[in-house]
């Protein structure tokens, strides 16, 4: 025992010697540097912390563009067949791209191109923009197509609203004069006002005059764009000075429209005031716009959505718009009347993530605190509670000149590093404490001995639990984008950490330490007292009962790999269901409603109304605001419709902390509510954690023939239907109530001495209107638009009675030139990779997955019914997102255990104790699915983020122990048994202490969100086992494959 006492005394002041004279050493020696040090780092930490920019969601850039035109007045397959095919054959061409949809329907072309998320983004969109450029022979009255950038700002961060007994001018002007204000703060990239209509000066033609009097519309329309003109005419000289010449003609008021010479008639001008009725209005109404506040009925509204520009801060943005609308009221401008209410503010995400950060990480240190205290002593637990906030600042450092910003993933980040960084402080205190009580070195040498030991071991921890996050960066598309800086936050919080705990940490100790009387006194911890003296014994007869005896050892093994494979089974064979990302607890939601195609604006009131009734009865609902002729969007790139048959209600519920229920149950509630509403269809969206997905079953039906399609569309709806678990079935195909076609006779058009273009653009002007010019008036542009009285075509044969002039100045009826009648059409027609394309989509009720419910349709719809030849359904959604997500997550868990074999053959320069510490992943899989299964939690991403923790855990126990192990082989020439039950018998402490660290770490965010007990529970359930069985199976494995070369080596 002396001779072992002498070597290890040996090789401990070698290793001392040489700490003293490394980097480490000079830190630990020279204590004022480390304190100005400490001091730069709280400035610095406090000014980034303080300046760094705040947002809800990571600003991702998405490979994603849309080109829109507009054909007015053309029907969806008209502009199918001249705008989108001739766009979709030129975007064809370009290279990188993943996917293209398009969605043709009246009057708007709508075509989103997806690219590879590897492709240089700014080179794709300049290529997609040169291809729409080229395109040629789209119709004349069809606008150039417009190609927009999908980037992820692109959504309002809040919304006021604004309501009160005004008229709809005064509301909109009010509005106008908030939208002004809101649009000077900074950040601020736009301000739309929602809920109101532009003026217009309508020009709306009386059909008898015109007949009477031998005119054409389009001479109606014609006449007014020349009127209103300004003219250059040239330049004159007049007394050797040059003067510009031109006609001022523009009209300034709608007397200047009425006086408009539209022809004439025996010698006596024909004035628009003769033809037409003139007059300023609104333009027509489609849509309406009201808000309900605490139950009362709802009155009309205008909205402000607040756009922010890339980067800026969300928070400081939002209270700026809070602070300016509330100077505003103060300053009357808003009148006491008008109520403001805040809805969609998605700065509460971030304010919560902040406040769930701050809690957490409280409730963490003083854990910790505790726990060091209890199983060291008061000063080493005053250094670990001052070394967790020391770790944080510089990482903030670190991510605010970087140029990275504080949002959802960067809080997950950092919250979910606490229990992750505490490792290495214990590591190195607990070093300290043993050197200076079992051995009586002074705190310094104590400090550059702990240092000496495990800064190899600790490095080789923190390289592997980077290694573990670091290939989620291999992960494509927008879910890899979204998470990219994940890995980045947990490898700046982790390589901090391995800093202040080599570095400052035991310098502090050698200073805070210097006069403990630990040398001089065997004094043991509270917790050594009453618990791991105890167990470091028992541990110790049994590790060596359980290496010397085989029966045991092949017990554990079959035990071990029954339960894996089991665990293994229940992921694989759906019994643990499977989820992207689980739904949170927001305060809001929102019901959309859509009716059938063509139904009128005041009937699609109607049905709202009676949402709106319900709406009123639940207690949880803080206001909602209704549009009537528009449908949200939510986690979609393709616009919301904009017609009389549709509807949203933007629901905002109350606080957290004012509600009963959570904002999913409340939504369960509702749903509940509207299933006694029988007309149209009514959908909730709940927005859930994550970037956009799919719907959890979608159903895509390819093929030529529209309503074969539509029929398909409807059997898929039919199997959904007769299934428990869908809810909200949608198709997003919508049959219209009939096209009125006209076929143009093109004989008759020529001896008519017509053109089709005329015959066309009459039945525009007339039908759809047109918009003659534009007049500014007071820096208000208004459109003149020209129309016919459409109250006064009430039929098809009113429709036939128009008549039209040719160029010889006589009357053709439009009967004598057009066949008509009425075809059954399509509102909208999809197109999915240049294909036409249906789909069918569904939500799922709490406790069903989409895998199950699609493998249950797949079945029916292959037994029951026929898919026609040349017909494909494939199903996709979320099912095809989590296997493309989890796809490329397993994929990157197998490189993170590649990389991780890589650091740890570096650090132990052997394949055996690599292979040896990897045995003990599959037994944290085994802690995770029997906390799934306790809990009834599906695997999500939040799991798989515990499990990617996890092997960073218990691969740094693994390889302190391991590496304790061969020290003790090395230089006190321990038999096997012997280093390896030393080595647990001496590391067991550290283990617990790491372990019951982490795990008081994460309890806190387990009742914090929704989002973290996922997380939570497979770090707990996951570390309790693997922790227990590791202390049985690492001694199991490293005697089996190394004791036999190890005793012959010692005996020699």
């Amino acid at each position: 025992m002396q001779d072992q006492k002498e070597i290890k005394n040996i090789f401990a002041e070698k290793a001392i010697a040489k700490t003293r004279g490394n980097i480490f050493g000079y830190f630990i020696t020279h204590c004022r540097v480390v304190i100005l040090a400490i001091i730069t780092i709280f400035i610095m930490g406090g000014f980034a912390v303080g300046n760094i920019d705040r947002e809800s969601d990571p600003e991702v850039k998405i490979p994603i563009a849309v080109v829109t035109t507009f054909y007015p007045g053309a029907s969806p397959s008209d502009v199918e067949n001249l705008i989108t095919d001739e766009l979709e054959s030129k975007i064809e061409e370009l290279d990188n791209v993943k996917r293209v949809t398009s969605n043709s329907r009246t009057s708007l072309s709508s075509i989103t191109v997806e690219f590879e998320a590897e492709a240089n983004l700014d080179d794709s969109i300049t290529d997609l923009k040169e291809k729409v450029g080229y395109v040629s022979g789209l119709p004349d009255d069809a606008e150039d197509p417009s190609v927009i950038q999908i980037r992820a700002n692109d959504f309002p961060v809040i919304t006021f609203s604004l309501a009160g007994d005004l008229t709809e001018n005064q509301l909109k002007q009010l509005g106008e004069i908030v939208q002004d204000e809101l649009e000077g703060i900074s950040g601020v990239s736009k301000v739309p006002l929602l809920g109101v209509r532009d003026k217009e000066f309508s020009v709306i033609i009386n059909k008898t005059s015109l007949a009477r009097l031998g005119l054409s519309i389009n001479q109606i329309v014609g006449a007014i764009s020349i009127a209103n003109m300004d003219m250059p005419l040239g330049d004159i000289t007049v007394d050797n000075i040059h003067y510009n010449i031109r006609t001022v003609a523009k009209f300034e008021s709608i007397e200047d429209l009425k006086g408009v010479v539209v022809g004439e008639n025996e010698g006596r001008p024909i004035l628009l005031k003769d033809v037409a009725e003139i007059k300023e209005q609104f333009t027509e109404q489609n849509i309406v716009s009201r808000i309900s506040i605490d139950g009362q009925p709802a009155q009309n509204t205008v909205s402000l959505q607040i756009f922010k520009k890339t980067g800026g801060n969300i928070l400081d943005m939002v209270d700026a718009a809070k602070v300016k609308v509330a100077q505003l009221q103060e300053d009357k401008i808003i009148p006491a009347a008008v109520k403001v209410e805040v809805n969609n503010d998605y700065s509460s995400f971030i304010r919560e993530d902040l406040d769930t950060l701050g809690r957490s990480g409280l409730q963490a240190t003083i854990l910790i605190f505790m726990i060091m205290f209890v199983a060291l002593s008061f000063r080493e637990a005053i250094l670990a509670l001052f070394a967790i906030p020391v770790t944080f600042l510089i990482s903030f450092i670190v991510l605010y000149y970087s140029g990275y910003t504080l949002n959802s993933m960067t809080l997950y980040a950092l919250v979910l590093s606490l229990g992750l960084l505490v490792d290495s402080f214990i590591i190195i205190l607990e070093g300290i404490f043993h050197n200076i009580r079992e051995d009586g070195y002074p705190s310094v040498k104590a400090a550059l001995l702990s240092v000496a030991n495990y800064s190899k071991p600790l490095t080789a921890g923190m390289l592997t639990t980077v290694a573990a996050f670091f290939p989620m960066l291999l992960v494509s598309g927008i879910l890899g984008e979204y998470l990219k800086i994940f890995p980045i936050t947990i490898a700046i919080v982790l390589i901090s950490s391995l800093f202040v705990s080599l570095v400052l940490v035991p310098s502090f100790a050698g200073m805070f330490l210097k006069k403990s009387q630990f040398a001089k006194s065997k004094k043991e911890s509270i917790l050594e007292r009453y618990l791991t003296t105890r167990l470091r014994k028992k541990y110790r007869s049994v590790i060596v009962d359980f290496l010397k005896s085989r029966k045991q050892k092949v017990k554990l093994v079959i035990s071990l790999v029954i339960l894996f494979f089991a665990s293994l089974g229940l992921l694989i064979g759906g019994i643990v269901p499977v989820e992207l990302f689980p739904k949170i607890d927001v305060d809001f939601t929102y019901v959309d409603i859509k009716m059938p195609i063509g139904t009128e604006l005041q009937e699609t009131e109607k049905v709202v109304a009676q949402v709106e009734d319900q709406l009123y009865q639940n207690p949880n609902i803080k206001n909602f605001v209704t549009t009537i002729g528009q449908s949200s969007s939510i986690g979609s790139f393709d616009p919301g419709s904009s017609n009389e048959h549709v509807a949203s209600i933007s629901v905002n519920l109350k606080d957290s902390d004012n509600r009963e229920k959570k904002s999913f149950d409340v939504v369960e509630d509702i749903r509940e509510q509207i299933k006694v509403i029988n007309a149209g269809d009514i959908i909730i969206k709940e927005l859930t954690s994550g970037p956009p997905t799919g719907a959890p079953v979608e159903a895509r039906i390819t093929g030529d023939d529209l309503m074969i399609l539509d029929q398909v569309a409807n059997q898929i709806k039919e199997v959904l239907i007769s299934l428990d678990g869908p809810i909200n079935i949608d198709s997003n195909q919508d049959i219209s109530p009939a096209d009125l076609t006209f076929k143009l006779d093109k004989e008759a058009i020529a001896r008519s001495r017509l053109t089709i273009g005329d015959v066309s653009s009459m039945l525009r002007t007339a039908i759809f209107g047109v918009t003659a010019t534009e007049v500014s008036i007071d820096g208000d542009d208004i459109d003149v638009v020209v129309r016919l009285d459409k109250d006064k075509i009430s039929s098809v044969e009113e429709i036939k009675n128009l008549s039209i002039i040719n160029n010889s100045g006589q009357t053709v009826k439009l009967s004598s030139l057009a066949d008509f009648s009425l075809e059954p059409a399509l509102a909208s027609i999809r197109h999915r990779d240049f294909e036409r394309t249906i789909s069918v989509s569904s939500d799922l009720e709490p406790g069903f997955t989409a895998a199950a419910v699609v493998a249950q349709a797949e079945e029916k719809l292959a037994t029951e019914y026929n898919i026609p030849a040349g017909y494909q359904v494939n199903f996709g959604g979320e099912v095809e997102d989590i296997e493309q997500s989890f796809s490329e997550l397993w994929s990157a868990m197998i490189v993170a255990v590649l990389l991780i074999l890589i650091i740890l053959v570096l650090q132990f320069d052997s394949f055996l104790r690599p292979i040896t510490v990897l045995m003990t992943l599959p037994l944290m899989l085994i802690g995770v699915v029997i906390g799934m299964l306790i809990f009834r939690l599906p695997f999500s991403f939040p799991v798989f983020l515990g499990l990617i923790s996890l092997s960073g855990i218990v691969v740094n126990d693994a390889i302190v122990l391991v590496d304790k192990t061969k020290r003790n082989i090395e230089e006190k020439k321990m038999q096997a048994v012997e280093a390896i039950a030393d080595a647990g018998d001496t590391r067991l402490q550290p283990i617990l202490l790491t372990s019951i660290t982490t795990i008081m770490g994460v309890i806190p965010l387990a009742i914090a969100n929704e989002f973290w007990v996922g997380l939570s529970i497979s770090i707990i359930f996951g570390l309790l086992f693997a922790t227990i069985l590791q202390l049985f199976v690492i001694p199991m494995i490293f005697v089996k494959f190394e004791g036999k070369r190890i005793n012959k080596q010692i005996q020699k």
